[in-house]
């Protein structure tokens, strides 16, 4: 069996959790749960949802914590900009102290360790991260819940609207204003998609023009969290 490249773990083909539930002697619809297959068919009323309507992030990272407590990789830190994890307060690691990224599958390495140096990924240091990326974090992960649990496709319609909105209006303060500084460039990469706005870029959006504020967690300004990454 084939295993997807990253984003395609996330959003799987429907022939590969068959495959992969039929291996693991386990139902379908608990190998598709694991995956954001349901969600994003409810979201977007799509028979088969790509890889590119949710445009997971393309970098593997863990939480140290969550992997020395149960050896365990949530499906939420596969979202795009979320680089900690908020129930343990720690800053998610992409790459091993030696340098080597983290793979999350490598044949030739035993699991939850460093291709390169052999170090077991539990053993590198735990790094705190700031109150900027905490407040972004749980400002993003509240809006990815709130799609995720009430999404359909009028909500998507209305939330895209308001974004286009929002871009309108920052376009036209911007050409009265011009910023001191160059506006950032942002460069996506192509996955298959069918066409959609794509929910990561969506939530982004409303959490960065502040069209979505979840009053029980603490915002930081647009300003502040901008040079986070992705």
């Amino acid at each position: 069996m084939k295993v997807p490249v990253l984003p395609s773990l996330s959003v799987p083909p429907q022939s590969f959790v068959e495959d992969l539930a039929a291996w693991l002697a386990l139902p379908v619809r608990e190998v598709r749960n694991t995956t954001y297959l349901p969600e994003l068919t409810r979201y977007y009323g799509l028979l088969h949802p790509l890889p590119g309507d949710l445009r997971p992030s393309l970098t593997f990272r863990v939480c140290l914590a969550c992997l020395a407590k149960e050896r365990f990789l949530k499906r939420t830190l596969a979202l795009r900009y979320v680089l900690y994890c908020p129930w343990h307060q720690v800053t998610l690691l992409s790459t091993c102290q030696c340098g080597t990224p983290l793979r999350i599958f490598d044949p030739a390495t035993m699991p939850f360790t460093c291709g390169a140096c052999g170090r077991d990924w539990t053993d590198l240091p735990r790094i705190a991260p700031t109150p900027e990326r905490i407040a972004v974090t749980r400002q993003l992960l509240s809006c990815y819940e709130y799609f995720f649990f009430c999404g359909k496709p009028t909500l998507m319609e209305k939330a895209f609207l308001a974004v286009v909105n929002a871009w309108q209006e920052e376009i036209i303060r911007e050409r009265e204003h011009p910023p001191r500084r160059s506006p950032r460039m942002h460069s996506y990469p192509r996955l298959p998609s069918n066409h959609v706005p794509s929910l990561c870029l969506l939530v982004l959006d409303l959490v960065k023009y502040h069209l979505y504020h979840d009053p029980k967690v603490i915002f930081w300004g647009k300003e502040d969290w901008e040079q986070e990454g992705e």
